[in-house]
Parts: structure tokens; C-alpha cells; sequence
């Protein structure tokens, strides 16, 4: 199975962990509560009586294991911190005071089965194997992950724009370095789907055309293993209105 890996929603940056989860449990709470206001004598209920509270949130927790020397990151260094702190930055809130602060909007995905937009609500690491500086080289993180909902912001994409008719001369000749890449896994029907891809990049998995146009594929279903495909911007149909 594929790696767990964190796609960050505004910066399209995939941070990849080097293992799958030590142990995952995922919860939902149904969004109601018990109230204990009323009288304290003279009632028929056995239990408190239940009251809305809200639409309810589903939380993960997870256990990833670091270690340094093991094979497989793109990361080289003799401190595990090097490994683990792009995930404990997803925990922080932005500084610049021009902007709204927010926590970063990530996707947590897992192979096919897993792909959730979610936020980091805590995380704290458990350090193993120190050098003789002190430095360490085995960590154990756990990450608290809230659910969020699928929300398309009103001026994500033009509403007078289709993907399916995105003019020809916006797909520039081999695509613009600053586009983002994906290489297709699988092939056919059992491989990446477009509009997984575009769940995965855009949050919208209609917008799958966009990809194909720019790709120059014709037949969606039949993208061969190993196909490495370029992933524009929504921006450039802004661009083009």
C-alpha cells in the first residue's frame, strides 16, 4: 500500500511519511449532548434528555514512526527533527499579520481508500536512539487530525468557465515549470483516476477535464502506469476569462 502522505490544500506541498501508521483510530461524535437543566424532582426520565449541539466532527488519531537511518527519505540528516518538523508546522498558525489566521487546510492521504481534507490539532513526539550530542535519531509522532468539510470557496473558479471548454491556448506547449506533477500509479480502471486527481489537487473531482485537456488525453479510463502528468493551476481559467 501507498505511504501515508499530508497534501497541503493551498501550496499543493506533499510532505510523505516513511512508514504507514504504527497503530490509526478514526471517531465521530454525532453532535448531540445531554442537559441536566430542568427540575430536580418529579420526573419520568431515567436519563438526561438529549439536545442538539451541533453537526458533530470526526477526529483521527495516528502514530507515525521516524528514524534516520532508515532508507526511503528525501531528507538526509542525523536529526530526526529534520523528518518530523514539516508535520509539526502544520500545527501553527500563520504569522502575517496581513492575512486571517488560519491553521492549514491538508489533506490526509492513505493509498485509495483515505483521502481527507483535515486540519492538525495536536501533536506531540516521543524521541528514541540519541547520538552522543544528544541528538535524536528515532522518533514516535502522534498527530490529532480534525475533519473538515469540502467547502469550494464562491471565486475558486469562474462560474462562467467549464473545464471541458477550456480554450486550447491556455495549455501552453509542455505546460508552465510551475505547474504541479503527478505520476500516474497503476494503470487502467485499477490505477490514479482523473477525478481522483482532481479531488486530490482541487477539491472538486468534476474538475477532472481540466487535467485531460492539459494532458492531451482522450480516453480518461486508459492513462498507462508510470505517465507522469502535468497538473495546472485553476488559476490559468481565471486567466483566460
Amino acid at each position: 500500500m501507498e505511504r501515508v502522505a499530508f497534501l497541503i490544500e493551498a501550496t499543493h506541498t506533499r510532505i510523505a511519511c516513511m512508514l504507514n501508521p504504527e497503530s490509526f483510530e478514526i471517531r465521530r461524535s454525532s453532535g448531540v449532548t445531554r442537559t441536566s437543566a430542568g427540575q430536580l424532582v418529579d420526573s419520568d426520565l431515567s436519563d438526561d434528555p438529549l439536545i442538539f449541539s451541533g453537526r458533530g466532527s470526526t477526529d483521527i488519531n495516528l502514530q507515525l514512526l521516524f528514524d534516520v537511518t532508515l532508507a526511503g527519505s528525501t531528507i538526509h540528516s542525523n536529526d530526526v527533527r529534520a523528518l518530523t518538523g514539516p508535520l509539526w508546522e502544520l500545527a501553527e498558525y500563520k504569522t502575517d499579520r496581513r492575512t486571517v489566521q488560519e491553521l492549514p487546510i491538508v489533506r490526509f492521504i492513505w493509498g485509495k481508500a483515505w483521502n481527507i481534507p483535515v486540519i492538525v490539532s495536536g501533536v506531540s513526539e516521543r524521541f528514541e536512539r540519541f547520538n552522543n550530542d544528544g541528538t535524536a535519531q528515532r522518533s514516535w509522532l502522534a498527530l490529532s487530525l480534525m475533519r473538515v468539510s469540502e467547502i469550494v470557496r464562491s471565486n475558486a473558479v469562474p462560474k462562467a468557465l467549464d473545464p471541458a471548454k477550456v480554450p486550447a491556448r491556455i495549455i501552453q506547449e509542455g505546460g508552465d515549470p510551475s505547474w504541479g506533477a503527478h505520476q500516474i500509479l497503476g494503470g487502467g480502471v485499477e490505477g490514479d483516476r482523473l477525478d481522483q486527481l482532481a479531488g486530490q489537487y482541487y477539491g472538486r473531482p468534476d474538475m477532472w477535464r481540466l487535467i485531460a485537456v492539459a494532458n492531451h488525453i482522450d480516453d480518461p479510463s486508459n492513462v498507462p502506469a508510470g505517465t507522469v502528468l502535468q497538473v495546472p493551476p485553476l488559476s490559468i481559467l481565471r486567466r483566460s476569462g
